[in-house]
């Protein structure tokens, strides 16, 4: 489930960004979920979000996906 995407350097430090992926499981009634933090270990601000999955045959339905705004939240910087 892992994907990759290039982080912007923190906005407020310079400082490298880090993406986690952590707390597995199942919620039940097929549903799985999984959590991401993405942000400045330097400055300690992060996004954290849970993303929500099912399997439909071999494919990822997303209910919600964390990966996706943690990213696009952390990389969005005003003016650009």
């Amino acid at each position: 489930m892992s994907k990759s995407v290039e982080l912007k350097n923190c906005p407020f430090c310079g400082g490298k960004a880090s993406l986690t992926e952590f707390g597995a499981g199942h919620e039940g009634d097929g549903v799985f979920v999984t959590s991401y933090k993405c942000g400045c270990p330097e400055c300690g601000i992060f996004f954290n979000r849970k993303s929500r999955f099912c399997m439909e045959g071999t494919e990822v339905k997303f209910l919600e996906n964390g990966f996706e705004y943690v990213t696009q939240h952390w990389n969005n910087r005003m003016g650009e």
